[in-house]
C-alpha cells in the first residue's frame, strides 16, 4: 500500500495535476510485483487529464531502504510526432525505469 501511495503521489506531481485530482486514488492503478517494475494505469477523470498533458511516457523509479520509500516520476517525450492517442482507460502507459516503451 505504501508503494502504491508513493507512486501515485510522484505521478500526480509529475503531471502537475490540479488539487481536485490529487485525491482521486481510485482513478490510478499501480500494477507490478513487489519490487517492480511497476506500471501505472489511469482511469476516468485522471485519465482525461493525463491524456491532455502527456506527450510521451512516464518513467518511474522506486527506492526503499532503512524504513524509507521514495518514488520519482519523469515525463518523457516521444521521438516521433504526436498523433491520435487512444483512451488511457485500462491501458498501461507508464513503466518503471528501463522498461519504458520507446
Amino acid at each position: 500500500m505504501a508503494v502504491r501511495w508513493t507512486v501515485c503521489q510522484a505521478v500526480l506531481r509529475a503531471l502537475a495535476a490540479p488539487p481536485r485530482l490529487s485525491c482521486r486514488w481510485d482513478d490510478i492503478e499501480v500494477r507490478g510485483p513487489v519490487g517492480g517494475p511497476y506500471t501505472v494505469v489511469f482511469r476516468d477523470e485522471v485519465a482525461r487529464f493525463a491524456e491532455s498533458v502527456l506527450r510521451g511516457d512516464i518513467n518511474l523509479s522506486v527506492d526503499s531502504g532503512q524504513g524509507r520509500l521514495a518514488a520519482s516520476a519523469v515525463l518523457t517525450r516521444n521521438r516521433h510526432p504526436a498523433g491520435p492517442r487512444p483512451s488511457f482507460a485500462g491501458r498501461p502507459i507508464a513503466e518503471q525505469e528501463g522498461e519504458a516503451r520507446r
